[in-house]
């Protein structure tokens, strides 16, 4: 309902989400790309129309999931924590930040936090989530 459609990439249907990126899907995938300039590239690495390398290929962090891994997962999500947080304190006037964004902020860190993997699998007795800093193994946290 936020969506307007857009043109098709590469015989996939888009939506455009204003001021939130794109999607393209098919019947197999959903392709979320923010910016939305992303989604044309996403999606011909998605069909194998491009040799250019890849978050997976590229990043050495997230390189170290395995593919086999990733493909079973109901959703991986890779994130630069610490320029994730610098973006959202700048969408609030100083001083106003949310409280629970800095109640947040003191358990986490998120500023000396580079980056973050959420994994959400189906598993024989439901879902599973898992939050991992890809730097920092020891740290495995469970999700809510």
């Amino acid at each position: 309902m936020a969506g307007t459609p857009g043109q098709p990439i590469e015989g996939m249907q888009t939506v455009n989400i204003k001021s939130a990126g794109a999607v393209a899907y098919d019947d197999k995938v959903i392709i979320y790309a923010q910016p939305a300039t992303q989604l044309p590239w996403c999606v011909k690495q998605y069909k194998g129309l491009t040799s250019e390398p890849t978050l997976a290929s590229s990043n050495p962090s997230f390189a170290k999931l395995s593919k086999s891994q990733r493909q079973k997962n109901a959703l991986t999500v890779w994130a630069k924590v610490d320029e994730a947080y610098a973006q959202l304190l700048k969408m609030f006037p100083a001083g106003q930040i949310p409280p629970g964004i800095l109640s947040a902020n003191a358990i986490a860190d998120f500023t000396n936090m580079d980056e973050v993997v959420l994994t959400k699998s189906v598993e024989t007795n439901g879902f599973s989530s898992r939050m991992e800093n890809p730097l920092q193994r020891r740290a495995s946290l469970p999700c809510v």
